[in-house]
């Protein structure tokens, strides 16, 4: 069995058994993959992770963002080398959620120890046309909020220095190494308090025409309501900007987020998925 490093360089050969909006990520700061093909064969499975806290000293964690399992043999194989790397890089947590396992496949995770369970996703998808009522919950939009296409890369960057500063990092780990046009500038948006950036909301475009949230965060006394803001002057833009069904994905990382996404979208839940977790004993 042949395993090899996934990178820039080699991405595109691996189009068939990738999904597109996950293998744009091979390249960030903290992204790996791999892929096992026997030999002189086209690759027939791989995986993807992302590395978190690599700075704590109690260890880090990692996250399988994408799982093409393949056969028995190369589950098996990307396991033992995924465990590896990540043994390498003090890794004592990993985790990771999908839609769906094969029993093989599953059989092969519970034998390098994963614990698996069936469980509601953390995230919930939306459509474009779903969100005319978050952008009517404000009329007039306060001058202080401004698209992120209208500020300058170094205003941005200072920004992003004071969240990574105030541990404020939404989905991205890598915050402080993505440039400014990675995001939907057209979509994203900021408040400017003193000529300063007091607040982030960071949306993202994938490959496939996806949305997704990636930051949301304002500090100070008026934090709440720059966050309504935030969120309504996204949503106007993106109603007049896109398709209806575009799809926009909601990711509810943590409690503060569940609690919103609650709040925005009472009506909705998450796919069923499968949750698979293991440590270090």
């Amino acid at each position: 069995m042949k395993i090899t490093d996934l990178n820039v360089d080699n991405i595109s050969d691996y189009d068939e058994i990738l999904d597109e909006d996950i293998a744009e990520s091979i390249g960030r700061e903290f992204y790996c993959g791999i892929a096992a093909s026997e030999e002189g064969e086209p690759a027939s499975g791989a995986v993807i992770w992302e590395y978190r806290n690599l700075d704590d000293d109690a260890g880090a964690s990692a996250e399988l963002m994408y799982i093409n399992a393949g056969t028995k043999e190369d589950a098996d194989a990307l396991l033992t080398e995924f465990s590896e790397q990540a043994s390498a890089g003090n890794v004592t947590d990993v985790f990771f959620e999908t839609a769906k396992l094969s029993d093989d496949a599953a059989a092969v995770f519970e034998g390098h120890d994963f614990r698996l369970r069936s469980d509601e996703s953390r995230d919930i998808v939306v459509s474009v046309s779903e969100l005319s009522k978050l952008a009517a919950m404000v009329k007039k939009i306060p001058d202080n909020i401004e698209g992120l296409d209208g500020i300058k890369e170094v205003q941005f960057m200072q920004g992003v220095t004071n969240c990574i500063f105030n541990g404020k990092k939404g989905l991205m780990e890598d915050l402080e190494y993505i440039e400014k046009d990675w995001f939907a500038e057209e979509l994203s948006c900021c408040v400017i308090t003193d000529k300063k950036l007091s607040g982030l909301f960071l949306i993202h475009r994938f490959p496939s025409g996806t949305l997704m949230p990636v930051l949301l965060t304002a500090i100070g006394p008026d934090a709440r309501k720059d966050i309504l803001y935030m969120i309504c002057y996204s949503a106007k833009k993106v109603l007049s900007s896109y398709p209806a069904d575009t799809k926009v994905i909601v990711r509810r990382h943590n409690d503060s987020v569940k609690a919103l996404a609650k709040k925005l979208f009472p009506d909705r839940s998450g796919e069923t998925v499968i949750l698979g977790e293991k440590d270090s004993k």
